[in-house]
């Protein structure tokens, strides 16, 4: 019959210390069956994996952030140019059944009409000149029409 390893035949074995087995742990940090010393690590590694999940979350709204400021330019161009483009298509409805091409040729033809020119140049240099509005709707219908006195406008009235 073959020696054990714990059999005296074998006078220079050495006990492994592993978790759990009798050498592993001196009597003096042993409490409750557990080594002292573990709550304490698991404590630690507790509050390390809490900072780490801070940190993962911070970083990841680092991110979003970044994303969402590198995008902030197109989204806000692309919202006033629907906001203004609807609001042409609520003072104008009839314009919604002009293709592009014809709608285009129509806002190249007004752009290029003296009057309107003038307007737009007024409205820009109120604009960096800090002046909120040169003009009501009714000023407008009164410039278009200087033969209304009584120019109704629906945004006035």
């Amino acid at each position: 019959m073959a020696a054990s390893r714990h059999s005296t035949t074998f006078p220079f074995y050495i006990p492994i210390a592993y978790p759990g087995s009798r050498y592993f742990y001196s009597k003096e940090v042993i409490h409750n069956g557990k080594p002292e010393i573990i709550p304490e690590l698991e404590a630690e590694k507790a509050a390390n994996e809490k900072k780490v999940a801070q940190l993962q979350h911070q970083n990841e709204r680092l991110t979003n952030r970044i994303r969402y400021l590198n995008k902030g330019d197109r989204n806000r161009r692309t919202h006033r140019l629907c906001a203004r483009m609807g609001y042409i298509e609520h003072c104008a409805p009839e314009l919604q059944k002009l293709t592009e091409a014809e709608f285009y040729d129509l806002f190249e033809h007004l752009l290029r009409q003296p009057d309107v020119k003038s307007v737009i140049e007024r409205a820009v240099r109120g604009h960096s000149k800090g002046i909120a509005s040169l003009w009501t709707p009714r000023h407008l219908l009164r410039q278009w029409y200087p033969n209304s006195k009584n120019a109704v406008c629906h945004h006035c009235s």
